[in-house]
């Protein structure tokens, strides 16, 4: 199984803060099957972000790696980002300031959390235009897909790919969570 959005690399966001809390999930993953796992620190734009530098993430992505193989956990992390939705991220990713999955053409998109923005469908169409392939970050988060599912329907038939969180699909975020993401899945 591969996890495609995680916070597992340490100190640089709101996910662990040490190497021990990365391991510790780490063996919770590979424990669930996960066998590669997306380290997808917050972008800058977050206010989650504490530290973001494409080197820094790279190093502690390859530390860990280097952590697992002595620690005997059968997982491989690779780099990536959580972007939050901005204007100009095709640009910020083609100048190697945010980093894709694993540097290949696709990209975790975080959408703001008061809903879809308008200009989302033109800021969606410059990142395919430039290359990437977009994944939307827990849209069962968000007040308008909340109030009709099917507002996602245009960005998916453009080729979006929709990732749900798996603590809202067995109910740790609630039943009505739980209930919009069954719904989405």
């Amino acid at each position: 199984m591969i996890d495609l959005h995680s916070h597992i690399l340490f100190g640089l966001d709101d996910g662990a803060r040490s190497l021990e809390d990365s391991l510790a999930m780490a063996r919770i993953a590979a424990a669930d099957g996960v066998r590669l796992m997306a380290a997808t620190p917050h972008s800058p734009a977050s206010t989650a972000c504490m530290v973001y530098d494409p080197q820094v993430i790279h190093a502690k992505t390859a530390a860990l790696n280097r952590a697992l193989q002595a620690e005997e956990i059968p997982l491989e992390v690779v780099a990536g980002t959580e972007i939050t939705y901005a204007a100009d991220m095709a640009g910020q990713l083609e100048r190697g300031l945010l980093l894709p999955y694993a540097g290949t053409r696709a990209v975790l998109l975080e959408p703001p959390y008061a809903g879809l923005p308008e200009s989302m469908g033109v800021t969606l169409f410059s990142l395919q235009i430039a290359g990437y392939r977009v994944v939307l970050a827990h849209p069962e988060r968000l007040p308008d897909v909340q109030a009709d599912p099917n507002c996602l329907v245009p960005l998916i038939e453009r080729g979006v790919l929709v990732q749900l969180t798996a603590e809202a699909l067995t109910g740790r975020q609630g039943d009505y969570m739980r209930r919009v993401a069954e719904t989405l899945l």
